[in-house]
């Protein structure tokens, strides 16, 4: 017996809640100093990004590179060439995505230790 398919319009309330969750938490970070969490809705793509920096990030002028700790990409459509098929393991794929960043933003919570860009290391910056 194969296992039961969601229909698009489910996956899609899935991401939306996964969405909101991801909303919620960057609040928290913010709040607290932690972080800077960034989260824009896109109404005009159906999208929205996120992205998080550490709590000293200075954003110059110049338009240099920031260090981001970690970034998440969602699309609140499904592909209209892609079969039910395709379409669920898109979806499968963003919420595995949204999962594990709003896994990292509830332990950076836990922590409650602010990240600071010497943290993130050379590397990001």
């Amino acid at each position: 017996m194969s296992a039961p398919t969601m229909s698009t319009d489910q996956m899609l309330a899935a991401l939306r809640v996964r969405a909101l969750r991801v909303c919620s938490l960057s609040l928290e970070i913010n709040v607290r100093g932690i972080a800077q969490a960034f989260v824009d809705v896109y109404g005009h793509t159906h999208s929205m990004y996120a992205d998080l920096r550490p709590a000293d990030t200075v954003f110059p002028e110049n338009g240099e590179p920031r260090p981001e700790i970690a970034n998440l990409n969602l699309r609140f459509y499904a592909y209209d060439f892609h079969d039910h098929e395709e379409q669920q393991e898109d979806m499968q794929e963003q919420a595995d995505a949204a999962d594990q960043y709003i896994a990292y933003l509830e332990l950076l919570l836990a922590k409650g230790q602010p990240v600071t860009v010497a943290d993130v290391g050379s590397e990001a910056a």
